[in-house]
């Protein structure tokens, strides 16, 4: 995935500075400057999105997602916490949702969800499948 390996420059930016690298600027500037950028960022975005030019937008979310990661790496996070967060938190709300819509009589799904153990790799992930209940 791109974002990761964007990610692996900011890093290994974090740990062997290079002269001159905006991406150490902040770094050098600190947890402030890269919340500042952060927030111009996501601005920006709304901005964008409310103006017909998509070319801008596609921009602005670039910025933001850059940004966002050097603040991962300021605060010690890589792609794996943030996605298992995400990713365990959905499985289980499927979960316990899908109990209600069983206990209500809707109909049968079948969805596939990536399983993990919080701190687990993507790659040692595995995928499992769940039934889910909707209306017929």
């Amino acid at each position: 995935m791109i974002l990761n390996d964007v990610f692996e420059t900011i890093a290994d930016r974090k740990k062997h500075p290079k002269e001159g690298s905006y991406t150490n600027y902040l770094f050098d500037k600190g947890i402030d400057k890269i919340l500042k950028k952060c927030g111009e960022e996501a601005t920006e975005i709304v901005i964008a999105a409310k103006n017909p030019d998509s070319e801008e937008l596609k921009y602005e979310i670039s910025d933001f997602l850059y940004h966002m990661m050097v603040l991962m790496a300021q605060c010690g996070l890589d792609w794996d916490d943030v996605i298992n967060t995400n990713l365990n938190s959905v499985f289980w709300l499927s979960r316990a949702a899908s109990n209600i819509f069983k206990a209500k009589g809707y109909g049968k799904i079948i969805t596939f969800t990536l399983q993990s153990e919080p701190g687990t790799s993507l790659k040692a992930a595995g995928w499992t499948t769940m039934s889910s209940w909707l209306p017929e």
